[in-house]
């Protein structure tokens, strides 16, 4: 149960009455709109009407200056607007109230206050001031969840709340004066009921969203945390770029999405577009095992894969697509666990001939990976153009993926385009949607002080692809161990979805959101997380960092004593703000001070 509504369940002041009335708009349904005003845009622009917004709230002044008491009806207040004809007129009429409609949702705060009536078997009323007729409002109310006994609106009684003589018509209706209001208006649901012998609460609707989504997201959050993460702050992203994505690929003969950050933006692609597309079983590692055998050399497998600074010579031998246990380290009077600094590595001379006398093995391997992973892969290339899609950064992927596209004489010709959330390259092949570029952007500054949040977010449910076989792709383990996990990564993803469902009711999909739009959600979590997200999101595991957590936590006095492990850890941090203020400080604004040193040494560089 959320905050608000337990608090008024508890207060008690329920039980004490026979009727319970509630207010219906911003309090039993709110507005997906940032003011009420904005519904009037959206009619303008999907009906083509230039000026209707300005005519329409022109036309609801005239109405009212001539009804009684200044309640006028709908009908009343269409009949002010000029210069439309009769069809016209009627088409607008019924266009306002389907966006009405759209743009309505259930108030989740107080859908619990009225189970709670309706467990107790209290009468329930609705008391509004409003242009629409009852008989619309109870179709608004049971579209949303809410059944009412009664419904009293302004405009059919030619009285207001605000007046409070609305609630004296409605006291001697109902023949009793023992009801409770609840609703967002201080003067209108508060004190002018009290003035009528009502009892009264006041429902404090809070401070609507700055636009649209903001709206959504306020309206439809304090569930669950994780489902709440994810409608929040996943959700506007992969809403966002899916509709970005769906302009950039119409030329696209195919579009494979890489395992496994495509499998959320696939499925997120899906509710957006109807155009074909494949989820394809990838990884860095599985592409670059197969292209070894085009570059063998030892100085090559340097520069073709990435390495940590320490690492073993069983990492080095899984790395180039061999199984360790079937290698004879005491042969060459090695051992297969001694840790290497990485510069140490490419110099040793035993780790060269090491290498040199595996190589025949490695290569035959990498041939026969190439050959299971077109076997595997033909069935999704389709044409000649191909549109990859990932999560992005470097585009390594895309880099290999076309090197083994070219080698094949069956796709040599092939174009590859790449299309990312960010990426930092400004070749022509690929396309960013929140950045395309090597420098540090404002958003690639956020992806890096929360790198391991966006990858946590946007992770599929499977392991990493590690090989091919003759079977198609071989997977390592789900490093995510436990169930727990794993139903709180599946509640980030439904959340995402559910954010991309409401979307779509609303019509809004013509739209592309810039990306600061949906992009500071994330920044907000990331820069200026609360005690909840670092409770609940950094405990979170994180297999980069060898089965720890997005916050490691070892507290200031230890680093006091170990000053060179905070210098590493906060340097290996896959959430560096989340890690200061867990160990640091809570309360400094960690977030300003990591955007200020970046700027500044983005300045610098850009001078130099």
């Amino acid at each position: 149960m959320g905050y608000i509504g337990e608090m008024i369940i508890n207060s008690k002041k329920l039980e004490a009455v026979d009727v319970i009335s509630f207010d219906i708009f911003d309090t039993l349904l709110k507005r997906n709109v940032p003011n009420n005003s904005e519904i009037f845009n959206i009619i303008e622009k999907k009906s083509g009407v230039f000026g209707f917004a300005k005519k329409r709230i022109e036309a609801a002044h005239r109405a009212e200056n001539k009804a009684i008491n200044g309640e006028a009806t709908y009908e009343e207040i269409y009949a002010q607007i000029d210069d439309i004809s009769d069809e016209q007129r009627n088409e607008l009429k019924q266009l306002e109230l389907d966006v009405e409609k759209r743009y309505l949702q259930t108030n989740w705060d107080m859908k619990e206050v009225y189970d709670w009536c309706v467990t107790h078997n209290k009468k329930i009323i609705a008391v509004s001031d409003m242009y629409l007729s009852a008989n619309v409002l109870n179709e608004l109310l049971e579209e949303n969840g809410f059944e009412v006994e009664r419904i009293f609106v302004s405009c059919e009684e030619h009285e207001n709340k605000r007046s409070g003589k609305l609630f004296d018509i409605v006291s001697k209706k109902i023949n009793t004066k023992n009801v409770l209001h609840i609703g967002d208006s201080w003067k209108g649901d508060f004190f002018s009921p009290i003035m009528y012998g009502w009892k009264a609460i006041h429902y404090s609707a809070g401070k609507r969203g700055k636009n649209v989504l903001d709206c959504v997201i306020k309206n439809n959050c304090n569930k669950n945390y994780f489902r709440d993460l994810g409608f929040s702050v996943l959700g506007p992203i992969l809403y966002a770029f899916s509709l970005w994505l769906n302009e950039k690929t119409r030329d696209m003969d195919t579009l494979l999405f890489f395992s496994r950050d495509g499998y959320i933006m696939k499925k997120a692609y899906e509710k957006i577009s109807d155009k074909e597309s494949s989820y394809v079983y990838v990884s860095r590692l599985s592409l670059t095992t197969a292209t070894i055998w085009m570059h063998p050399q030892f100085e090559d497998i340097k520069q073709m894969m990435e390495f940590p600074n320490n690492f073993t010579l069983c990492y080095f031998v899984r790395k180039l697509g061999l199984d360790p246990q079937n290698i004879s380290f005491e042969r060459f009077h090695l051992d297969g666990t001694q840790t290497y600094e990485k510069n140490t590595f490419w110099n040793a001379l035993e780790v060269k001939e090491f290498y040199n006398s595996i190589k025949e093995e490695v290569v035959l391997n990498s041939k026969k990976q190439y050959e299971w992973l077109f076997n595997y892969i033909t069935p999704f290339l389709k044409g000649k153009v191909v549109g990859i899609v990932d999560i992005g950064w470097k585009a390594t992927m895309q880099s290999k993926f076309l090197e083994l596209l070219k080698a094949n004489p069956v796709y040599k010709d092939c174009i590859v385009h790449g299309f990312y959330l960010g990426v930092e390259k400004q070749t022509a092949d690929v396309e960013g949607f929140l950045y395309k570029s090597n420098q540090q952007t404002t958003f690639k500054t956020a992806i890096d002080a929360g790198y391991g949040v966006i990858e946590t977010l946007f992770l599929a449910r499977e392991g990493t692809v590690i090989k091919y076989s003759q079977n198609g792709p071989v997977q390592a383990e789900y490093e995510i161990k436990t169930k727990e996990e794993i139903k709180n990564l599946q509640a980030i993803h439904e959340g995402a979805m559910e954010f991309i469902d409401k979307m779509r009711i609303l019509d809004f999909e013509k739209d592309i959101p810039d990306p600061q739009e949906v992009f500071c959600y994330f920044e907000n979590l990331v820069y200026t997380p609360q005690m909840e997200d670092l409770r609940l999101l950094g405990g979170v595991g994180f297999n980069d960092l060898n089965d720890s957590t997005l916050i490691s936590r070892h507290g200031l006095l230890n680093y006091m004593v170990l000053p060179k492990r905070f210098c590493s850890d906060y340097h290996n941090a896959p959430w560096k703000i989340g890690f200061l203020k867990s160990n640091i400080c809570r309360w400094f604004p960690w977030g300003k001070v990591y955007k200020k040193v970046k700027i500044g040494y983005r300045k610098k560089n850009a001078k130099t």
